[in-house]
């Protein structure tokens, strides 16, 4: 399985990742938007 290591089936407790001062996997939602690859420049 290529999800293993970020699958509930094989790994209970969660995971959080650090990216500068924001914590991805927390108690807490964040939302990460920025430009789209398949749009063309303006």
């Amino acid at each position: 399985m290529p999800y293993a290591l970020a699958s509930r089936a094989y790994r209970h407790e969660s995971n959080v990742v650090r990216v500068r001062n924001v914590a991805f996997g927390g108690t807490e939602l964040v939302v990460k938007a920025g430009p789209c690859a398949v749009e063309p420049p303006t």
